[in-house]
């Protein structure tokens, strides 16, 4: 199964690779919304195509699988039963959905809770980087290349600070990515994802492990943070109709924030505000808190608020 799944996913996202190296060779924007629901149009008739999407389906793989890997070194280090990773194929856009592995054995202390949620993280940042400077690097200045049904990437702010060495000067909406520089994005929004401090993603796990108590507090304070600016948004959609300057403010809301957002905070609200518990009354010490802090510092650079922009 997990061999399967993993073919399977090598196979979508080098259809979505071939497809972004040709949008990178014309100068458009990363997806276009009227044309590339179907990555895999036009391959039957010119196979060769595939390998132009290996760039992008290597790097994106490698970076999940290392992720993963860094879990699942954490579970082997404290006993935790673990399975292999699942990757999630998915035909269209990113060519995945990520990728998990099932744990089969509860956690005993909060040192081993701990480690097994910041290793994945930090192992998939750490390789990431690398993707991230080569991928800009390649990348190049293309002017003018967002028209209407364009959508692509916000860059993270570790993506402006690279991005500022290599295109000084140069607005992130001039700049044709390079299908390496996108799928190092790709792994850095799922990184940013996965550290989220609520309910039992990686993040969930590393606040329960520092303090039980706090953790359902943040857990829906995180969800409400993701899902109420919706609420509000398409309020002031509705009201514009008889005060027309609301509808101006919701337009200013729509370019800070992604309605994708909305979902995972319904997600972390309904299924994500409880954790299984971890019967262990130590603290950890004051080197594990330390890195709770590098992890934050992980998932600011990481961070989009609109990851995903269309025009």
């Amino acid at each position: 199964m997990h061999i399967v799944l993993f073919l399977l996913t090598l196979a979508t996202t080098t259809g979505v690779g071939a497809r972004m190296h040709e949008s990178f060779m014309r100068g458009r924007a990363t997806w276009d919304l009227s044309s590339d629901w179907n990555p895999f149009a036009g391959l039957p008739a010119h196979p060769e195509r595939l390998l132009d999407g290996l760039p992008f389906s290597v790097s994106l793989l490698f970076i999940l699988s290392v992720h993963e890997l860094g879990h699942m070194v954490a579970c082997w280090r404290y006993g935790v039963d673990a399975s292999l990773p699942y990757f999630i194929p998915a035909p269209t856009l990113f060519g995945t959905m990520g990728a998990f592995i099932r744990l089969k054995s509860p956690f005993y202390t909060r040192k081993s809770l701990f480690d097994v949620g910041i290793w994945g993280p930090f192992a998939g940042f750490i390789v990431a980087v690398p993707f991230v400077i080569a991928g800009l690097a390649m990348s190049r200045v293309e002017p003018g290349m967002y028209g209407d049904n364009a959508m692509s990437f916000d860059f993270p702010p570790l993506f402006l600070l690279v991005s500022g060495l290599f295109h000084p000067g140069v607005s992130q909406y001039d700049i044709a990515l390079h299908p390496v520089a996108r799928a190092a994005c790709i792994g850095m929004f799922a990184t940013a994802m996965n550290l989220l401090p609520a309910g039992q993603l990686d993040g969930g796990h590393i606040l329960y492990a520092l303090s039980p108590r706090w953790h359902r507090v943040v857990s829906l304070f995180v969800g409400l943070l993701l899902a109420l600016p919706m609420v509000l948004e398409l309020s002031l959609w509705g009201l514009s109709r008889w005060w027309h300057t609301l509808g101006s403010i919701a337009d200013t809301m729509d370019d800070f924030y992604w309605p994708g957002w909305f979902l995972w905070g319904l997600l972390l609200l309904v299924l994500g505000r409880r954790h299984p518990p971890v019967y262990d009354p130590y603290e950890l010490g004051r080197g594990r808190v330390v890195l709770a802090a590098v992890a934050l510092v992980v998932f600011i650079l990481c961070w989009a608020p609109v990851p995903f922009r269309t025009f």
